[in-house]
């Protein structure tokens, strides 16, 4: 049986911080090696081209704040969805934090 829990250390914000921390680490991982794999393959097969004109200080830090933008933007709904649940399982009450989207999201 699950039960929405509304009281004690594990409420709603704890919920939504542990469901925003998973998710942007896992994305932001992600997103970089994905993003480091292609820098790696630009500069192999592209040596004598543009590749030392854009690889500067400026466009890293560029690169790096819509890596994280993005990264937040993906995470948002699930985070904002994360409700704290209870379940009754054999070794007594579990606390969960479980997504859980609204009637339109669903198909």
């Amino acid at each position: 049986m699950i039960t929405r829990l509304v009281k004690g250390t594990f409420n709603s914000y704890t919920c939504m911080l542990i469901t925003a921390t998973e998710k942007i680490g896992k994305y932001l991982c992600v997103i970089s090696v994905v993003l480091l794999a292609a820098d790696r393959f630009w500069v192999i097969c592209n040596r004598r081209t543009i590749s030392r004109r854009y690889r500067t200080y400026k466009t890293a830090i560029i690169t790096l704040t819509l890596i994280w933008i993005l990264t937040i933007l993906i995470s948002l709904p699930p985070t904002l969805f994360s409700t704290p649940y209870k379940l009754h399982g054999p070794r007594g009450y579990q606390k969960l934090c479980l997504i859980t989207w609204p009637m339109y999201f669903k198909m």
